[in-house]
């Protein structure tokens, strides 16, 4: 499960000299709605720096990729 930090958190959890007892007070259940859909299969390469990779598509197959994303 992907850990979603909001905005007014993400310097506090991409600092690399806080240590993690301090900051798992952010890993919490995500309170917002979230949507699905499917998105292309080049989402799952490191590689590619696409920035629409998560835009949604038309399902290609039935193991088609999904991203989950909160609006």
């Amino acid at each position: 499960m992907p850990v979603i930090i909001t905005p007014e958190n993400y310097e506090e959890w991409m600092n690399p000299e806080i240590k993690f007892d301090a900051i798992k007070h952010l890993l919490k259940p995500y309170a917002g709605k979230m949507i699905e859909h499917p998105v292309s299969t080049e989402l799952n390469n490191a590689q590619n720096k696409k920035l629409d990779l998560d835009a949604p598509i038309a399902p290609e197959t039935p193991a088609q990729a999904k991203f989950v994303f909160a609006p």
